[in-house]
């Protein structure tokens, strides 16, 4: 992996960076590699599945502690009971066609596989606007307020945090993040301000969430459309 710039001197998206932030953690928490448990992705990489895994980490210290029963990264019978089927931009069912396995799992969790509701969620965005005490799960009001914090300008209306944008309006500073898989669509935002967040979950690649989550943002919610086509990517 190359460094491009001194970390806190610019911004720049990267999802190679989040996986290796999870080999990190999983090396931290004496994850081995199982070598009869591996499979092959882009460009021909191949990844082995981690015991213990990412998954068994998460949901140990952060997702059953605040409440998060419906989350996780590999697939269960509860996912493929109550998963949304996707759809693509043209809306045609795409099936559910991701699957993690332990190998995917080691190789996308932290860069976008987490399986969730918009109920889960939003008890996550909770946490971080209207934090409980710290605790053997919870960070520390420091800690929190540094990565809520503008950390990188990225343009006039816009600053990076630790792992978040956050969006400058007349009405304040809302946190936001979005994101896709083939089949769905998610966006969020929140106010750490105004202790209140949005969470918008679609099984659609072509939600309209971000004009939806604009006119949400900036108070102007008569204009935002109420015809958002597509159920939410829930358990």
């Amino acid at each position: 992996m190359q460094i491009h710039f001194t970390p806190g001197e610019k911004w720049y998206y990267s999802v190679e960076g989040s996986s290796y932030l999870q080999s990190v953690v999983t090396h931290l928490i004496g994850g081995q590699v199982n070598p009869k448990d591996c499979a092959k992705f882009e460009a021909g990489v191949e990844v082995c599945a981690t015991e213990p895994s990412i998954d068994a980490y998460m949901k140990a210290n952060v997702l059953d502690p605040f409440g998060m029963a419906s989350s996780g990264y590999l697939w269960n019978d509860t996912m493929e009971n109550h998963m949304a089927r996707g759809h693509d931009p043209e809306g045609k069912p795409t099936g559910l066609n991701r699957k993690p396995t332990g190998p995917a799992v080691a190789r996308y969790a932290a860069a976008g596989g987490l399986c969730t509701t918009p109920t889960d969620y939003a008890k996550f965005l909770i946490e971080l606007i209207d934090p409980k005490p710290s605790d053997a799960f919870r960070l520390k009001k420091e800690t929190l307020q540094e990565m809520l914090r503008p950390q990188v300008k990225r343009n006039p209306r816009s600053s990076w945090a630790l792992g978040w944008e956050i969006e400058h309006t007349e009405n304040g500073d809302f946190l936001r993040h979005g994101g896709g898989n083939p089949g769905y669509s998610c966006f969020v935002a929140a106010s750490v301000e105004r202790k209140s967040s949005y969470v918008i979950m679609t099984n659609s690649e072509d939600s309209g969430y971000y004009g939806v989550i604009a006119k949400l943002i900036s108070g102007d919610c008569a204009k935002a459309p109420s015809d958002i086509h597509g159920g939410v990517r829930a358990l």
